[in-house]
Formats: C-alpha cells, structure tokens, sequence
C-alpha cells in the first residue's frame, strides 16, 4: 500500500502524459457508470461468448474480442449514465447543499 500511495502521490504532483491524459480524465469520470452497467451488459450479452471462443481462435484472442463487445456495450451506456443521470445528480446535490448552507447562517441559534 506504501508503494500505490507514492505512485498516487507522485502522479498528483508530477503527472505523466502516457497516465494522466484526457482519456483517462474520461475513464475516471464515467468509472462509476461503468462499475454499475457492466454486470448487467455481461449477463445480456454472455450467450454471445460461446459463439466467440467457437471461431477456433486462440483462447486469449477469444477472450480479447469479449473484451471488446462488452467494452463497445459498456462504455456509450456508462456514458450516457454519466451525463444524463449522474451528472444532473451531482449538481442537485450541490445546489441542495448550498441552499442548506445558506439558510442555516440566517437560521436562529440555539442558547
């Protein structure tokens, strides 16, 4: 844990290009989305695996072109996710809280 903490810190201080770019920017935003679209995405799409590994390609790019059919499933589903839902949420949330904020410093004090 000491070593991924100083990997994390080192990349905030002095980010790399080839780790920090905006593709991964995008990833790290959608990441939630994705966390939560992907097991459904599998499930629905799973009886398509079968029919992948049958091509008698070798099994790791069998399970590469997997990888990519849930990945071109997951990816404009966690985005959507992301900006139409998720991102609105976030912003309520915001608001709300600043509407809170705002009216406890009018509201009477205790004592």
């Amino acid at each position: 844990s000491l070593a991924y903490a100083s990997m994390l810190l080192g990349l905030a201080l002095c980010p790399l290009g080839l780790v920090v770019n905006r593709v991964t920017r995008f990833l790290g935003e959608i990441s939630y989305s994705v966390y939560l679209w992907h097991g459904p995405v599998i499930i629905l799409i799973s009886r398509f695996f079968p029919r992948l590994y049958a091509l008698d390609l070798p099994h790791p790019i069998a399970f590469l072109l997997c990888l990519a059919a849930t990945l071109a499933a997951v990816m404009p589903l966690a985005w959507l996710s992301y900006r139409f839902l998720e991102r609105p949420g976030i912003e309520w949330a915001r608001r709300l809280v600043s509407l809170r904020t705002a009216g406890s410093r009018f509201a009477p004090q205790p004592g």
